[in-house]
């Protein structure tokens, strides 16, 4: 599904630029790009998973010091990918923290895993917004997003608790996008619930 929508493309080079300005941005530079001229072979920009797919394994170190590794979460995931520059990445935020108010509880594990930013930019949008799901910073050349095929943000992927992926977003439009993801959740959530009543 498609909703407003910030290329990553045009991220890197006006992050760095505006960031030093203290402005906002959706900028101008793929990852690819931005990769190309790093020493560090980075992972290679892979097609995004459609629905059906199995979800690419992942691991990334939050803001709070932690490490949240896909294959050990219990329970569907909602991974998102965002940057505090992007414009519709700020709108869906709230909505994200709704989600997790709401559904955390139930078992979903909401991870947000930002790209082409810095440590200081992340906390001050969690701050800004009052985020209090978790937030990956992926520090080896958005290794995460490349290996999700990540070319516009905001992306969402509803990963099931078998890890297939269910349901996949790009960018965010308040009223449609935010019904969709979370009436996934809750469809993504009852599966769960059933295939643990099931073990009893």
């Amino acid at each position: 599904m498609l909703g407003e929508a910030c290329c990553v493309r045009r991220a890197w080079w006006w992050a760095v630029v505006l960031g030093a300005l203290g402005v906002a941005a959706a900028g101008a530079l793929s990852l690819g790009e931005r990769a190309a001229s790093n020493d560090n072979a980075p992972v290679p920009l892979a097609e995004q998973p459609k629905v059906g797919d199995k979800a690419p394994d992942f691991e990334t170190k939050t803001l709070d010091g932690k490490v949240f590794h896909l294959a050990e979460a219990e329970g569907p995931v909602l991974l998102v990918f965002f940057a505090p520059w992007c414009p519709p990445c700020n709108t869906e935020a709230p909505h994200l923290q709704e989600l997790h108010e709401e559904y955390a509880k139930q078992g979903l594990h909401l991870i947000a895993v930002a790209v082409s930013t810095t440590l200081k930019q992340l906390n001050e949008f969690r701050k800004k917004y009052g985020v209090t799901y978790p937030i990956g910073f992926d520090e080896r050349n958005n290794d995460t997003a490349r290996a999700y095929g990540v070319r516009y943000i905001p992306s969402t992927f509803m990963i099931e608790h078998t890890g297939e992926i269910s349901g996949t977003w790009v960018g965010f439009s308040p009223g449609k996008t935010s019904e969709e993801v979370k009436q996934a959740v809750e469809q993504a959530l009852e599966k769960y619930a059933r295939a643990k009543q099931s073990e009893k």
